[in-house]
C-alpha cells in the first residue's frame, strides 16, 4: 500500500514539472512550423492534471492536439487501479476489445515516445472504463505534417494556463519540491 502512494507522489510530482516546465497548456506556443521540422519536443501529459482517469474527458483534450514525431505522451494514473492498454487496430478500440493488446503499460507512470508516424490506440485495459470513453487515439503527423492543423492551432488565442503566471510556475515548482520530499520520506520510512 505504501508502495502506491509513492508512486503516485512521485507521478504527481512529475507531472507537475511537466506541467510548469515542458508544457504551458498553450501547445500552439511550441509550434514552429517550418518545411521539415518542428524545433520544440512536445510533451503531453494525457488529461493534463487530472491525468488518465475516468473523471477525465480524454477525447476532448486530444482534440486540439497535435502529435508529431518525435514527441511523447506521458501517461499519470493510479497503478493499483488501472493499466493502460495500447491496441492493433481501429476496430479495438472502438469495441474497447482490450483482450489482446500488442502492449500493455502497468507503472503508474509511462513515457510512450512518438517515433513513427501513423494511428496509435490506448484504452483502459478495463473494457468497461473503456466503453465510458477512457481510451485515447493518436494520429502521429510526420515531422512538418499537418500543416493545416498546425497553422489553426497557431491561429487560436492562447488557452489559460498555470504556467502562464510566474508567481502560480513558482507555486507548481515549489508543490514540486514539496512533493518530492515528501516521496523520499516515505520511501526510507518503508525501509
Amino acid at each position: 500500500m505504501k508502495r502506491n502512494g509513492v508512486v503516485m507522489i512521485v507521478a504527481m510530482a512529475l507531472q507537475l514539472l511537466l506541467l510548469s516546465g515542458f508544457s504551458s497548456g498553450d501547445e500552439s506556443s511550441n509550434v514552429v512550423i517550418e518545411d521539415t521540422e518542428v524545433k520544440n519536443k512536445r510533451h503531453h501529459v494525457v488529461g493534463e492534471d487530472r491525468g488518465w482517469d475516468s473523471s477525465s474527458d480524454i477525447a476532448s483534450w486530444s482534440s486540439d492536439r497535435l502529435f508529431m514525431v518525435g514527441d511523447d505522451i506521458w501517461f499519470a494514473y493510479s497503478a493499483a487501479e488501472e493499466m493502460i492498454a495500447e491496441l492493433k487496430s481501429k476496430e479495438e478500440f472502438e469495441s474497447c476489445e482490450v483482450s489482446n493488446p500488442i502492449r500493455t503499460y502497468a507503472d503508474g507512470l509511462n513515457i510512450v515516445p512518438l517515433v513513427d508516424e501513423g494511428h496509435r490506440y490506448f484504452a483502459s485495459s478495463k473494457a468497461e472504463k473503456c466503453k465510458n470513453g477512457l481510451k485515447l487515439h493518436v494520429d502521429v503527423a510526420p515531422i512538418g505534417g499537418h500543416k493545416h492543423k498546425a497553422e489553426q492551432l497557431l491561429a487560436q488565442p492562447p488557452k489559460p494556463s498555470a504556467a502562464t503566471s510566474p508567481q502560480l510556475s513558482l507555486l507548481i515548482v515549489f508543490s514540486y519540491l514539496i512533493i518530492s520530499c515528501t516521496a523520499v520520506f516515505l520511501l526510507v520510512q518503508q525501509f
